[in-house]
């Protein structure tokens, strides 16, 4: 599943694996993936979370902090059971990367996937709240980041 995914873009399913078997989930969801993208890319997160970012991210981890619960422990590797709205974030993530005419899906593509993925999960309205949704995002990227369409 991972194939096209440059080393950047698989940090972040890595890490979004971390954040879900430290919670206790045997999935990954969501919320996993944003946790993962704001601990591979500081610099990324910063450019799109702005100035209030170090505000945003301890809402968004405050509204993502769910209690661990002994579940089965999740795999070691990046192929792990992902749900619905997760899917379809990396799914996304693949649609952005053909968008911008590139073979690889770079870690600003798994942003926008998971922007653009339609979850109703909570954190998208801290996210909102913020500033901070597919558009505003796609904006910032087409200016040029890391990995992005005009760097």
């Amino acid at each position: 599943m991972f194939d096209r995914y440059t080393q950047k873009a698989v940090r972040v399913v890595y890490f979004a694996r971390m954040e879900a078997g430290a919670a206790g989930d045997d999935h990954l969801g969501p919320e996993h993936l944003m946790l993962g993208l704001i601990r591979a890319s500081e610099s990324l997160w910063r450019k799109i979370a702005g100035p209030e970012c170090d505000s945003l991210t301890l809402q968004l981890k405050s509204a993502l902090s769910l209690p661990g619960q002994a579940k089965t422990p999740i795999p070691d590797s990046l192929d792990i059971p992902v749900d619905d709205h997760a899917g379809i974030a990396l799914r996304n993530a693949e649609t952005e990367a053909d968008r911008n005419l590139r073979h690889q899906v770079d870690i600003d593509d798994v942003l926008l996937g998971l922007l653009n993925s339609g979850s109703d999960h909570p954190m998208f309205e801290v996210l909102k709240q913020n500033g901070v949704t597919y558009e505003t995002v796609r904006g910032k990227v087409l200016e040029g980041s890391e990995g992005g369409p005009a760097a």
